[in-house]
């Protein structure tokens, strides 16, 4: 898979195989919240993903969804969104071992969008972009 790219891919008549449930999987390992399991348990995470590779996954996803200023924020975690997001996607590259593709997940905010919520477009734009750059950072 190491020099097959992720077109080629696509153009291939056979389905894609994608990582299931990971925050799931580790529901039996850990009791960390997913997104701060990549900086608390980083080994665990990172085996339960290459558990999913050697079941035949073609496609791991960052557990990342929650992992926004945004989300974090939340849990007084804000100022590591970069970290957290970079390492998830270095996990998973180093699960996958050049047997899966990567995709790096970002979620919906927490919260509504201006006027029915409190969240700005403006706030929105900022977040996801922080932490598109830390994942694209990652790898």
């Amino acid at each position: 898979m190491a020099t097959r790219t992720f077109r080629a891919r696509l153009e291939d008549a056979r389905p894609i195989v994608a990582v299931g449930s990971v925050e799931h999987a580790l529901s039996n390992r850990t009791h960390d919240r997913i997104e701060l399991v990549v900086l608390q348990a980083p080994l665990v995470l990172e085996e339960t993903m290459h558990a999913f590779v050697e079941a035949g996954a073609e496609l791991l996803c960052t557990p990342t969804e929650r992992a926004s200023r945004l989300w974090l924020a939340q849990l007084d975690r804000a100022d590591r969104v970069y970290e957290l997001n970079r390492k998830a996607v270095w996990i998973a590259r180093k699960a996958a071992a050049h047997r899966a593709f990567v995709v790096g997940v970002i979620g919906p905010p927490p919260t509504m969008l201006q006027p029915i919520g409190p969240l700005s477009t403006e706030n929105l734009r900022r977040a996801v972009a922080e932490q598109a750059i830390a994942l694209l950072d990652g790898g």
